[in-house]
Formats: C-alpha cells, structure tokens, sequence
C-alpha cells in the first residue's frame, strides 16, 4: 500500500491509499480532495463544438481501469468499507446506485448516532426504520436507542446482504 498527497483546500495533509502496483501510474499526476472526501484531478479537453471545458476523473475509476476493469453503464464503483480515500482493488467493488446507497454511512444532522435511527419526541422513543425500493419499513419504536440500532442491522443484513452498512459488526 502507497499513500500518495493530495492538494487543494479541503485535503489538508491528506493522502489516498493506493495498491504498489499502481502507484507509479497514479503519481504521474496531481491530486486533489473533494467537499466529499474523494480524491480526484481535473482534466481539460475539448467538446466536439470546439469548446474547451473541465472534467474531474477520480482516482477509484482510475484504480479499477489499471486493473484492466470496466464499469458497466447500469454501475459504479462503492468503497467497500467506506472510506473514499482508500483506493486499494481490494476495497472497490461494482455496485448498482441502490446498492451503493445501502452502505452509505448515518446521515449528519440525525437525532441518532446510529443509521436507521431516530427519536421521536412526541413518543419519547426511538423509532427503527429502512428504506428499501423506495418504500419505508417501520422496524418499531424502543426505549433504548442501541436496541432500536440492531433491529436497523437485523433488517439491513436480510434485505441488503453484503452491500449492507450496519451499526454493529456481527
């Protein structure tokens, strides 16, 4: 593993982690880090109007393309464990936008630390709950937050499988 710097404001003595193999290739170019944490370089180009423009390529892309990778249209690449710095083959897999939203971390701004969860004041509980094909499914209200947070995982593994981001390790 390679850590190679990134630049730009928002990376702040960042780094991306990187497979040896692949970091001479990578280290040809200047990096930086995006407001989501994602490590990228921009590339100028020409439209076929003529018109010069911008486009970021990021590094992921770039990882599963030296390995000789395509991503299929209907597809994209998920950080297996979630972290967008860690560019390592190892932690990149295929995943369609739904699955990639299933291993998304708790959103900030929640009234819980834990994804799935929120408090209901009126009740004064916690209520259980996940999205799946756009439906949500109330999991139940509990007066603990950590009993409702595994009923979130219980769920999340059934309906998920292994694109699942659960709140506890089993």
């Amino acid at each position: 593993m390679v850590l190679i710097p990134l630049s730009g404001k928002v990376a702040a003595g960042r780094s991306a982690m990187v497979d040896d193999n692949m970091a001479t290739e990578l280290m040809k170019y200047r990096w930086y880090c995006n407001s989501k944490g994602y490590a990228g370089r921009s590339v100028n180009y020409r439209t076929s109007g003529g018109r010069r423009t911008m486009r970021t390529i990021y590094m992921h892309g770039d990882v599963w393309r030296l390995a000789g990778r395509t991503i299929p249209e209907s597809q994209e690449l998920d950080h297996i464990n979630g972290s967008p710095l860690d560019n390592c083959l190892e932690n990149l897999r295929l995943a369609t936008c739904g699955q990639n939203q299933h291993n998304r971390k708790p959103q900030k701004g929640s009234t819980s630390r834990y994804k799935g969860v929120s408090w209901i004041k009126e009740r004064g509980k916690r209520r259980a709950q996940i999205t799946h094909n756009g439906k949500t499914i109330h999991l139940g209200l509990f007066t603990d937050e950590i009993d409702a947070a595994k009923a979130y995982d219980v769920a999340a593994r059934r309906l998920f499988g292994e694109y699942a981001r659960c709140n506890f390790t089993p």
